[in-house]
């Protein structure tokens, strides 16, 4: 990520002055550095990541005070305390920035939040300043399973262009049980992977972090790609393309399903907003302007793969849009065609069924639906 921060790209906005200045980069619970890494982590780092969007440089505004984070106060960062003057100072300063020729094009991304509270005048009025200047708003929803969080209810649910509060998912696509929701989310957001998603810390190490302060990032990095594709598209027409490649994966609160109700007489799309993101599908809707006649790619995928068992944990595998159900098998197979593991949902630990770490080589995984059958291969690392 070193290669990432321009001379003038770390600030400290102060919490409590409201003023921003140069600044030496702090450890801040490491928050800083695993958001960055998931938007924007180059490629062939050699630690299995690589950022959504990992052409795209980072600006690192802090918040937080000295004295209230630590290096390793949880993933949600909740020995940090900030303040709104504090944050609102960092998206102005941001905002002072857009279309400079340092920075170019910006999205904002916030990974913070508090519950229980309104969202603040002066962070409305920052944010606001931020997509009337052309900059896309992307705030984590919070992580109390409650009702959105400020500042991402600074959405709401009437307006709201450019501003996109994000919930997060688990790696079978069910909603993070965290996840905070509300009607903001369903006029206005997404969700993303938000638990145990792979990014790197300050050591530059490959680290599982939980949150959505880790679903928003993925969010942003696709923003940035969307602009990289479409650079005079508004905050409102980057929110739309998102919204509208956003992806039904055949749980309760996902995409067309936001119209429905919940077993509890909820609105669904509260829990899940306008669904779960899919990349290739935004991208494709931002530059053709429609998925008419799209049935995406259909081939099932592993990620990370190859699998670095010691470093990764597991290995997740997304099935195609047209074979999606809700009944659904993946079946893991030596090249040799035995059977090594029947998985009970979307991601393997890469143990076989006696619970024994496979060996190094390469497996192949089949996926059956109500829908049709597709195959694919992961190489296994120990």
């Amino acid at each position: 990520m070193a290669d990432k921060l321009s001379a003038l790209a770390h600030r400290f906005c102060h919490p409590t002055l409201g003023t921003c200045s140069a600044d030496t980069p702090l450890a801040a619970c490491n928050h800083g550095t695993r958001t960055s890494g998931i938007a924007a982590a180059k490629t062939e780092n050699s630690n299995a990541i690589a950022g959504v969007s990992w052409g795209a440089q980072i600006l690192s505004l802090r918040v937080f005070q000295t004295s209230d984070c630590t290096s390793s106060c949880g993933d949600n960062g909740s020995a940090c305390a900030a303040d709104d003057a504090g944050v609102a100072s960092a998206i102005n300063y941001a905002a002072s920035l857009q279309n400079s020729p340092q920075y170019g094009k910006l999205v904002i991304n916030i990974s913070l939040g508090q519950s229980g509270g309104p969202c603040a005048a002066v962070v409305r009025d920052a944010i606001g300043l931020s997509t009337a200047a052309g900059i896309p708003v992307v705030i984590s929803a919070g992580n109390d399973g409650g009702a959105v969080n400020s500042p991402a209810n600074c959405a709401g649910t009437t307006g709201g262009a450019g501003i996109i509060p994000v919930g997060a998912t688990d790696s079978n696509n069910n909603i993070a049980a965290f996840s905070s929701r509300g009607p903001e989310l369903a006029a206005n957001g997404v969700v993303a992977p938000g638990l145990n998603v792979l990014t790197l810390d300050i050591n530059g190490n490959t680290v599982a972090a939980s949150g959505t302060s880790f679903a928003a990032p993925h969010v942003a990095g696709l923003a940035a790609l969307i602009l990289a594709a479409k650079p005079n598209f508004t905050p409102a027409q980057v929110q739309t393309a998102i919204r509208g490649g956003a992806e039904n994966i055949g749980v309760a609160g996902l995409a067309s399903a936001r119209f429905g109700l919940d077993a509890g007489g909820r609105p669904l799309g509260n829990i899940a907003g306008a669904g779960r993101i899919n990349a290739f599908r935004s991208l494709r809707l931002a530059v053709n302007g429609t998925l008419a006649d799209f049935a995406g790619d259909q081939k099932a995928i592993a990620f990370p793969n190859p699998f670095r068992t010691a470093s990764a944990g597991t290995v997740s595998f997304s099935v195609p849009l047209s074979l999606q159900s809700s009944h659904s098998t993946i079946n893991i197979y030596a090249v040799d065609g035995q059977l090594v593991r029947e998985l009970p949902g979307l991601a393997w630990d890469g143990k076989n069924t006696e619970g024994k770490l496979v060996a190094s080589g390469t497996y192949i995984f089949l996926v059956s639906t109500d829908k049709g059958h597709t195959r694919g291969r992961v190489a296994v690392i120990r």
